[in-house]
């Protein structure tokens, strides 16, 4: 047998059965007291009387650990009563219950000290003479009463359809089975006749009242009582239920016997009223001399049993690691503790949530927010409704758009939909709840609005508010496409070491996951340990060239954009602007990476220059950003005389960035040398292929068109030798891309030579020639 997973494994061992106290000493919920009490009243019974006890309490109540800790003092107690403890639930797929009972009673009889050897015998005798008087004329009756059926089926035979036999057959079918039936009857009858004669030989042909009579003075001769245990009465279909009490209430005048029933008290009564058509209350109160509601748990040491089990579950390393005390206090306070009553809700939570947390173990990280996983297994337990709603709302839940408006009925209604679904009597802990879980949405109640700028703490944090992580807190697993947590916090581990950091960028850009990962990486931008600046931001320029090329889908930001962001908003947190361009001016030269360097040097000349238009701290002075300048024209032309330029992902970008720098002729001149080939040519043309959206009325999906603007290559390089190299490049043998810059390029040519202009951005004619 394949062994589990080690978190499942572990999560087994934390399963709880519910099983209830079968001591005194484990009673933790402040019952004792009750249960000994009531013991003492069992054992000083005198009465000539039955005495019938019922312990009322619903389903998760604890009803079978009181019932334990009373049998538990019983037994300790000197010269106790005899117990004999029946539960019918056990007995469910027996034919008759009463059979059940009354041989349960009398194993205990049996091993029970009823004084001498010989008046033990006497008693059991006794009992089995009566037991038997009642099970043998409860035989006949039964076997009795078989028969009307199978005549019943026979004449349906004997006098239905024929659309399949002949009259006859049918009627020879009928009478078979019939005299089959009696024969089987007639036998049933005769065992059962002779089972209640020979009883009444064995006891001198007297009658039920005689022998009756003569087992109640046997057991009024016992110096302390017989209890009798029936448990689980309500798990009982209702007409066994019925059954059950109209046995105790036959035998409820026969001293020393006291009889200790638990059951829910509604739940009894209906099933009461529904078989006998009578009040079922009413009815109870007949049989019940003495009725007691199970003693409410301690809320305080309810609330401890939970806390101790919670602290188990969170020490497993690293699932507490993000748990926010505070944070929970608010949220057990305000909407949580209401839902655990009984030590059965306590049980029930901590089982699923161990499981759940065995799920999201990952390697070297806890992969959600450990408090909002608490509140929303809580919400699954105990209101289904409300914890569906909100796995189906995700768009309504965490909008793109993070920000109310005042008008948006339709929005603020679907979301108290979600709250609503929850009863009435509960509604207002699931709203706080759903509040503490879901800040984004907290402005339909009137509460705060919260914009972006909270988004990244969240993703930090693994809150299922976050875009990132709602879908991994209801598919009970990382999502297809996402980056375990412990990926991200691999990354900030090795923050000192670049070679290790260039390892796992290499890694997870083999597996398609660098752009996830630079974009879980930016949330962590404003809180990553500044001692190794210089190695993480070298190591992100490295990686810079491994990263997709931009084309500019609305709505989506590039991985070189979230990486740009991730090293300007580390950087500005050293409030030393020489430090910060001390760090880049070192991880440039250092850098095999060419394209990030040099657009994060270009990023950073156009919003310093704004900034300090409008007064703003820039990043680096004018002379460091003069220094890092110098060196990304450096880069470039290493690059050039390498031939690792043509080989950059936005090569388009580099040509423009040295032609800032050091003016037009010398990327003129590199690029009429690229040019010369069809496979130079090629990539220039790939280079300056752009791409755009457009969306007619009606549509749910964009189209995408692909240009090349000839005004923008005429800059730096002779199109028409560049056609001339192309001129014998066939569109069906190259890549889809190369395939699309290429006829992108000959249509722009086309344009030119038709007296056209250059496209700017797509519009309705502009694939016309």
């Amino acid at each position: 047998m394949t062994e589990p997973p080690a978190e499942l494994a572990d999560w087994q061992k934390r399963f709880s059965a519910d099983r209830p106290v079968l001591a005194r000493e484990a009673d933790r919920l402040g019952r004792r007291d009750f249960a000994e009490t009531v013991a003492a009243a069992v054992k000083g019974w005198k009465g000539r009387d039955s005495l019938v006890i019922a312990i009322y309490g619903p389903w998760g109540s604890g009803k079978t650990s009181v019932k334990n800790m009373i049998v538990d003092a019983l037994r300790e107690a000197k010269d106790g009563p005899l117990v004999a403890e029946f539960n019918p639930w056990q007995f469910g797929n027996r034919e008759r219950l009463s059979e059940a009972f009354f041989d349960q009673i009398g194993i205990s009889l049996g091993k029970g000290d009823a004084g001498s050897k010989e008046k033990r015998r006497r008693l059991l005798n006794k009992w089995r003479r009566y037991t038997a008087y009642l099970k043998a004329g409860g035989g006949l009756l039964d076997t009795a009463s078989k028969p009307l059926a199978w005549v019943l089926f026979v004449l349906a035979i004997l006098f239905g359809s024929t659309f399949f036999l002949p009259g006859l057959a049918w009627m020879f079918v009928g009478a078979s089975v019939l005299l089959a039936a009696l024969l089987r009857w007639s036998s049933g009858v005769a065992a059962a006749t002779s089972d209640l004669f020979a009883v009444g030989v064995d006891t001198g042909r007297r009658t039920l009242a005689e022998v009756k009579d003569d087992m109640a003075a046997e057991l009024k001769g016992l110096s302390s009582p017989v209890l009798v245990v029936v448990d689980d009465l309500d798990r009982l279909s209702p007409k066994d239920a019925v059954e059950m009490f109209q046995l105790i209430k036959a035998n409820a005048d026969l001293p020393n016997l006291v009889y200790l029933t638990l059951f829910d008290r509604d739940t009894l009564a209906k099933s009461i009223a529904k078989v006998l058509e009578v009040d079922g209350g009413a009815y109870l109160e007949k049989i019940v001399q003495v009725g007691f509601d199970i003693p409410v748990a301690e809320k305080a040491s309810l609330d401890r049993i939970l806390f101790e089990k919670l602290d188990e579950v969170l020490a497993q390393e690293p699932v507490g690691q993000r748990f926010d005390t505070k944070r929970w206090g608010n949220l057990f306070l305000g909407g949580l503790q209401p839902y655990f009553k009984t030590l059965r809700d306590v049980h029930r939570f901590i089982s699923t949530l161990s499981f759940h947390v065995a799920v999201f173990r990952g390697k070297g990280a806890f992969e959600v927010n450990p408090v909002d996983l608490i509140a929303l297994e809580v919400l699954r337990v105990f209101e289904p409704a409300v914890y569906r709603a909100i796995a189906s709302s995700r768009d309504l839940l965490i909008p793109k758009i993070p920000f109310r408006s005042d008008n948006d009925g339709a929005r603020r209604s679907a979301i108290q939909v979600i709250v609503d679904k929850a009863p009435e009597e509960r509604r207002k802990q699931a709203q706080e709840i759903f509040k503490q879980l879901f800040p984004t949405a907290e402005w339909a109640f009137g509460g705060y609005t919260y914009g972006a700028t909270f988004d990244d703490g969240w993703v930090r944090d693994l809150r299922v508010c976050s875009s990132d992580m709602f879908d991994r807190f209801f598919h009970l697993a990382i999502p297809k496409g996402d980056i375990p947590q412990g990926e991200i916090e691999a990354i900030i581990q090795a923050m000192g070491d670049r070679g290790r950091l260039r390892s796992i960028f290499a890694d997870l850009s083999a597996r398609n996951l660098l752009n996830i990962a630079l974009d879980r990486l930016e949330a962590y931008k404003e809180t990553l340990p500044l001692d190794n600046a210089v190695p993480f931001v070298t190591a992100l320029f490295d990686i810079g060239d491994r990263l997709p090329r931009e084309r500019g889908r609305m709505g989506e930001t590039s991985p070189a954009t979230n990486a740009n962001r991730i090293i300007y908003w580390y950087l500005k947190r050293l409030p030393d602007q020489r430090a910060r361009a001390e760090i880049l001016l070192q991880a440039l030269r250092e850098t095999n990476g060419i394209d990030l360097p040099v657009q994060f040097v270009a990023l950073e000349e156009q919003t310093d220059k704004k900034k300090a238009e409008q007064g703003e701290e820039i990043l680096v002075s004018d002379e460091d950003l003069a220094a890092l300048k110098g060196a990304c024209l450096e880069k470039i032309r290493a690059a050039a005389a390498g031939g690792r330029l043509a080989d950059a992902p936005n090569l388009q970008m580099m040509l423009w960035r040295w032609k800032a720098l050091a003016g037009p002729e010398e990327p003129r001149g590199y690029c009429d040398q690229l040019v010369r080939t069809p496979e130079g040519a090629l990539r220039l043309a790939r280079a300056f292929l752009q791409a755009s959206w457009s969306h007619s009325v009606g549509d749910h999906v964009g189209s995408e068109h692909w240009y090349v603007r000839l005004g923008d290559l005429e800059q730096l390089v002779d199109w028409e030798t560049m056609e001339r190299s192309l001129e014998g490049t066939e569109v069906p043998s190259l890549s889809a891309e190369d395939g699309r810059a290429v006829e992108a390029f000959r249509k722009a040519v086309r344009r030119r030579r038709a007296g056209k202009p250059d496209r700017e951005m797509y519009h309705s004619g502009d694939d016309e020639e």
